[in-house]
Protein backbone atom coordinates (compact mmCIF):
# COMPACT_ATOMS: atom_id res chain seq x y z
CA UNK A 1 0.00 0.00 0.00
CA UNK A 2 1.42 3.34 -1.06
CA UNK A 3 -0.65 5.60 1.19
CA UNK A 4 -2.86 5.67 4.25
CA UNK A 5 -5.83 7.91 4.94
CA UNK A 6 -4.87 8.74 8.51
CA UNK A 7 -8.08 10.58 9.31
CA UNK A 8 -10.30 7.73 8.12
CA UNK A 9 -8.22 5.10 9.93
CA UNK A 10 -8.28 7.12 13.15
CA UNK A 11 -12.04 7.67 12.96
CA UNK A 12 -12.84 4.03 12.13
CA UNK A 13 -10.28 2.06 14.12
CA UNK A 14 -8.09 4.02 16.52
CA UNK A 15 -10.27 6.72 18.12
CA UNK A 16 -11.02 4.47 21.12
CA UNK A 17 -7.38 3.51 21.62
CA UNK A 18 -5.81 6.98 21.38
CA UNK A 19 -6.97 10.10 23.20
CA UNK A 20 -6.86 12.38 20.17
CA UNK A 21 -5.61 12.56 16.60
CA UNK A 22 -2.26 14.09 17.60
CA UNK A 23 -1.56 11.27 20.04
CA UNK A 24 -2.44 8.74 17.32
CA UNK A 25 0.02 10.42 14.95
CA UNK A 26 2.81 10.40 17.53
CA UNK A 27 2.33 6.90 18.92
CA UNK A 28 0.92 4.87 16.02
CA UNK A 29 2.51 6.66 13.05
CA UNK A 30 5.69 7.66 14.94
CA UNK A 31 5.66 11.28 13.81
CA UNK A 32 7.64 13.91 15.66
CA UNK A 33 5.68 16.02 18.16
CA UNK A 34 5.88 19.19 16.01
CA UNK A 35 4.82 17.33 12.86
CA UNK A 36 1.93 15.66 14.65
CA UNK A 37 0.77 18.97 16.13
CA UNK A 38 0.79 20.69 12.72
CA UNK A 39 -1.15 17.88 11.06
CA UNK A 40 -3.59 17.56 13.97
CA UNK A 41 -4.50 21.25 13.58
CA UNK A 42 -5.92 20.42 10.13
CA UNK A 43 -8.01 17.49 11.39
CA UNK A 44 -11.38 19.25 11.81
CA UNK A 45 -11.34 21.08 8.50
CA UNK A 46 -9.92 18.26 6.37
CA UNK A 47 -11.95 15.62 4.55
CA UNK A 48 -8.92 13.31 4.47
CA UNK A 49 -5.31 13.36 5.62
CA UNK A 50 -2.96 11.10 3.68
CA UNK A 51 0.43 9.69 4.60
CA UNK A 52 2.42 8.53 1.59
CA UNK A 53 4.93 5.77 2.28
CA UNK A 54 7.16 6.92 -0.56
CA UNK A 55 7.26 10.65 -1.22
CA UNK A 56 5.66 11.59 -4.52
CA UNK A 57 4.46 8.02 -5.16
CA UNK A 58 1.01 9.42 -5.95
CA UNK A 59 2.50 11.02 -9.08
CA UNK A 60 3.36 7.62 -10.54
CA UNK A 61 -0.24 7.10 -11.63
CA UNK A 62 -2.34 9.26 -13.92
CA UNK A 63 -4.93 9.82 -11.21
CA UNK A 64 -2.29 11.24 -8.86
CA UNK A 65 -1.20 13.73 -11.47
CA UNK A 66 -4.79 14.77 -12.10
CA UNK A 67 -5.38 15.26 -8.36
CA UNK A 68 -2.26 17.35 -7.99
CA UNK A 69 -3.28 19.57 -10.92
CA UNK A 70 -6.73 20.08 -9.36
CA UNK A 71 -5.20 20.98 -6.01
CA UNK A 72 -2.76 23.43 -7.57
CA UNK A 73 -5.47 25.06 -9.68
CA UNK A 74 -7.79 25.37 -6.66
CA UNK A 75 -5.11 27.26 -4.73
CA UNK A 76 -4.29 29.54 -7.66
CA UNK A 77 -7.93 30.37 -8.38
CA UNK A 78 -8.79 31.36 -4.83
Amino acid sequence: MESLDLKRDFDLYYRVEYGDFGEYLRKRQLLLRDEAADIAMAYRKSAAIFLYKRPYSFLESGSGQALLKKLLNAEVNQ
